[in-house]
């Protein structure tokens, strides 16, 4: 029990040292997903979706990030926005797969 209390600890203290950075404006996004992790972890699924949320103000297009809120959506059981967020996710991916398909057909002329 004590590694647990140790590890929940260190998750709060995470979230303590990406706040201060965000005040800094240093890199938001990662931040802010880095806090939503924690939360995640720390079964506090309503701040980690806030946090993803945010995450997501700053790079919209991050497939990680929006991976993350869609899961956190179902645990909320959230299924409209979790639906959602896999669309939109899936509409991601096929836009690199694209992107990839270009970039390749170019390369061989």
């Amino acid at each position: 029990m004590r590694d647990k209390d140790s590890a929940l600890e260190l998750y709060d203290e995470v979230i303590a040292l990406c706040r201060d950075a965000i005040d800094l404006h240093y890199e938001r996004a990662k931040l802010y997903f880095l806090i939503g992790r924690a939360c995640y972890e720390l079964e506090d699924k309503e701040n980690a979706r806030q946090a993803f949320e945010s995450a997501l103000a700053f790079e919209t297009d991050s497939t990680h990030i929006r991976y993350e809120l869609a899961l956190t959506c179902v645990d909320l059981e959230d299924d409209n926005a979790a639906v959602r967020e896999f669309e939109r996710l899936l509409l991601l991916k096929q836009y690199d797969l694209n992107d990839e398909d270009l970039q390749t057909k170019r390369a061989n002329g």
